[in-house]
C-alpha cells in the first residue's frame, strides 16, 4: 500500500509538471513575458512568470527534501506533516494507542479504589 508521504511525492511532481508545462507554454505564445527589455534596457515586467517559477521550486524543493528523509538521510518537517507509514501500520498503533488509553483508565480506576480503601480502613 502506499503510505500519504508517497502520494504527496506524487502530487507534488506532477504539480512541478504541470506548472512547468504552463509557464514554458506561456512563455513560447509570449503570454507571459518575464522581461521587458526597451532600448537595451530589461525591467521584470510580469510578475507571473516569476511566481510560476517560485512554485515550481518551492514544490521540487519539498519533493526533494521527503525524498531524502525517506533514505534517512534528515528527520524533517514534510514528514511530520506526510506520515511516512502504511494505512495497515498507522491503523494498527492507533488501536494499540487506544488499548493503552484503556490500561491507563483501568489502572488509575484500581489506584483510586486502593486509596479510597486504605482512607477508609484508617478512619475505621
Amino acid at each position: 500500500m502506499r503510505t500519504p508521504a508517497d502520494r504527496a511525492r506524487n502530487v507534488l511532481l506532477g504539480f512541478s509538471f504541470a506548472l512547468s508545462l504552463v509557464l514554458a507554454l506561456g512563455l513560447r505564445s509570449n503570454a507571459i513575458q518575464p522581461f521587458d527589455c526597451i532600448s537595451g534596457s530589461c525591467s521584470s515586467s510580469n510578475l507571473l512568470a516569476f511566481i510560476f517559477t517560485f512554485l515550481i521550486i518551492m514544490s521540487l524543493y519539498v519533493r526533494w527534501s521527503l525524498n531524502s528523509a525517506r533514505d534517512g538521510h534528515a528527520n524533517n518537517y514534510w514528514l511530520s506533516v506526510f506520515v511516512d507509514i502504511d494505512e495497515r501500520d498507522l491503523w494498527h498503533r492507533l488501536e494499540q494507542e487506544r488499548i493503552e488509553s484503556n490500561d491507563i483508565d483501568r489502572i488509575s480506576d484500581a489506584w483510586a479504589q486502593l486509596e479510597a480503601g486504605i482512607v477508609d480502613d484508617e478512619t475505621e
